[in-house]
Parts: structure tokens; sequence; C-alpha cells
């Protein structure tokens, strides 16, 4: 694997050149959790020169809505330094949410790390 750092958050773990952040808490529901997790996302894409994200929600069981403001937001300045965004690990009711909101559409969604990880190397090579 690679380099690992861990806020109260998120764990990022670089591997294979691409940033793989896991959430800490099981549930990600509260309003100032959800900017504090902001706080921690969104400067690793501003700061240094990743480009290429997987969000992996493993263990991740319930999502607020008002967090799909700050995922679109960063979806938003990933790509506009031309980079990409997986997300990955979903359960089946998380996932219902964005299927509900049409987000299943904007965002880039596989079952596992493995597939993201194959899947945006794969397309960041091409």
């Amino acid at each position: 694997m690679g380099k690992s750092r861990l806020s109260s958050d998120i764990r990022v773990q670089e591997t294979e050149g691409v940033s793989v952040i896991a959430f800490v808490a099981e549930k990600i529901l509260e309003d100032v959790q959800i900017r504090e997790l902001g706080e921690n996302l969104f400067p690793l894409v501003e700061q240094g020169d990743r480009t290429l994200f997987v969000l992996n929600f493993d263990g991740v069981s319930f999502l607020s809505s008002a967090m799909f403001g700050k995922l679109l937001t960063l979806q938003k300045k990933i790509r506009s330094k031309g980079g990409r965004l997986r997300l990955c690990n979903l359960m089946k009711e998380i996932y219902e949410a964005f299927r509900i909101t049409r987000l299943h559409r904007t965002f880039d969604i596989d079952d596992s790390l493995q597939t993201s990880l194959r899947v945006i190397n794969t397309v960041a090579q091409a």
C-alpha cells in the first residue's frame, strides 16, 4: 500500500497513485460533522497534486442528504483539476438515496474498492 494519514473523520491511504479516503464514522448525520468532513476533504484536493480519489463508504450505515452537497462540491473541485472521483462500498440504503436523487448518474459508484482502483487507474492511463 502507501502512506496513510488519519484525521478525526477520515482515513487517507495513498494506493497506486490514488487517494483512498475512508470514513471513520458509521453514521454521517450531524451538520457539524458534515462541515468538518468538508474541512478535511477539500484541502486534499486543493493542496498538492492529487487528482485521483476514491471515497470508500465501507462501514457507513447512515448518510445525511446534507452530505450530498459536500460530495458534489468535492467532485466539482476534483474535476476542475482534471481529476477523477469514484465512490465505493455504499450500503443498499445509501445507494438507494443516490438513486432516488439521481446522483447515481452524477457519481461513478462501484461495489468494491478493488473495482474502483482498477477502473480509476485504467481511465487515468487512457
